[in-house]
């Protein structure tokens, strides 16, 4: 096996540095030996590697991976490397080295966490992959610091094999990265999305209702083997899993790719992620809706980095429940300023422009609900305390103002006691960002 590898990178070596590249080749040669027999399998949850070229292809242009090569049982939490070339590989697809890298610098993945199977006998590479899976994904929330189906982050990961197993290798190693791009710094670093829960409970609910396009982004956004991916795929549970997209299935084809860039060009970000799945392959309206409207450089769905944006008719637009709002969402106002009360408002991530933030949040003590006409009152004092704390400028001196957004008659009698406190800028121009410590 060996002297294939080696054939296949003096072949994809030219000119007059052959000598230099074949000693780096018998370096690489040599680094495999050391772990032989020993190969854990690479997984991802996106895209899985495919097996090198064979000796035969020896003309496959040699992928020359950047870093120290190292063993993979080497690899500890906190080490950060590159993904490996074709040479890493034997005939099986089974990688045994990696390229350590520093994490000041820009590099694939980083270990976040070292587990041990709960196997008790090998179960076959599909069975310890399935289970490495769920153990790095269990392991995911507690290492980075957010829900995984949050994060823009995938996960891969190290088993045993057949072989390996046999030598007493028992550990999972589990990696994260950004997906088609290097990242830099700790894992806990890299930026976070708006709450994916309130994006796919109202996509959910849309397909729910026969909007296709809403089933075909759900399933697109949502990690792999999870509920909302087959309840995406199957258009609401309305066929088998694998037919085609939900637009076909049940509709007449997908909007217009006129109509989506112009959505997106808007700031509708849900035009721009189904103009990213729907357009052609390599097209300018794939890329445009991949970098949601040039405003990314990586692809990452838009609704995830930065919520649903305006509502140009393609999806829900940015209206969320009152019941599902957490402190740290941003929403605007209600189109009718008369409204007093209201069951969704229009969500929108804080580094956008914003009429409202929700900076706190308490429960009510009251054994009876206050009445319509005391129940502001009586919650403004609640958010008037933690108001100074959180702005870090007294009340009295700020140019900002709050309100309380109250339980209803109604759902105080069904166990509503949850006040939400939201400030505004007195002038009602828009906020960026969040106002936490603005002294403003």
């Amino acid at each position: 096996m060996w002297l294939a590898l080696l054939s296949l990178l003096v072949a994809s070596c030219g000119g007059g540095d052959a000598d230099e590249r074949l000693a780096e080749a018998e370096q690489r040669i040599e680094d495999l030996e050391e772990v032989l027999g020993r190969a854990p399998a690479i997984g991802a949850k996106v895209g899985d590697r495919s097996a090198p070229p064979s000796a035969e292809t020896s003309s496959t242009t040699f992928i020359e991976p950047t870093g120290r090569p190292v063993s993979v049982f080497s690899l500890a939490v906190g080490d950060c490397w590159n993904e490996p070339g074709n040479p890493a590989f034997d005939e099986t697809g089974e990688v045994v080295v990696v390229f350590a890298a520093s994490c000041s610098e820009p590099h694939d993945l980083e270990v976040f966490q070292a587990v041990a199977t709960t196997m008790s006998a090998y179960p076959g590479q599909v069975e310890m992959d399935a289970e490495a899976d769920r153990l790095c994904t269990a392991e995911f929330e507690p290492a980075v610091g957010v829900a995984y189906d949050r994060s823009p982050l995938y996960i891969n990961f190290l088993s045993p094999t057949a072989l390996s197993w046999l030598d007493g290798d028992r550990e999972i190693t589990c990696s994260a990265g950004l997906f088609g791009e290097k990242t830099t710094g700790p894992l806990t670093d890299v930026r976070v999305g708006p709450e994916a829960g309130v994006v796919a409970s109202m996509l959910r609910d849309e397909c729910d209702s026969e909007k296709w396009t809403s089933c075909d982004l759900l399933y697109a956004i949502s990690p792999l083997d999870t509920r909302d991916a087959e309840f995406g795929e199957t258009c609401g549970d309305r066929i088998l899993l694998g037919g085609a997209a939900c637009v076909f299935e049940f509709g007449t084809g997908p909007p217009s790719s006129v109509a989506l860039r112009s959505g997106c060009a808007d700031g509708d970000f849900v035009a721009c992620d189904l103009l990213w799945i729907y357009a052609e392959e390599g097209s300018a309206d794939e890329r445009y809706g991949a970098s949601c409207g040039e405003l990314l450089e990586s692809e990452f769905f838009c609704v995830t980095e930065f919520g649903f944006g305006r509502d140009s008719g393609f999806g829900p637009g940015g209206d969320v429940s009152v019941f599902v709002l957490n402190v740290g969402d941003c929403f605007n106002d209600l189109e009718d300023p008369n409204a007093t009360s209201a069951l969704s408002v229009p969500v929108v991530d804080c580094s956008l422009p914003h009429d409202n933030e929700i900076y706190y949040e308490y429960s009510m003590d009251d054994a009876t609900y206050p009445g319509d006409d005391n129940i502001f009152d009586v919650t403004s004092i609640g958010c008037l305390e933690e108001f100074g704390r959180f702005v870090g400028l007294d009340y009295l001196d700020s140019e900002l103002d709050l309100f309380p957004i109250t339980p209803s008659s109604e759902s105080w009698a069904e166990g509503d006691r949850v006040v939400l406190c939201v400030l505004y800028a007195v002038d009602l121009s828009k906020l960026e960002g969040s106002m936490e410590g603005s002294r403003r």
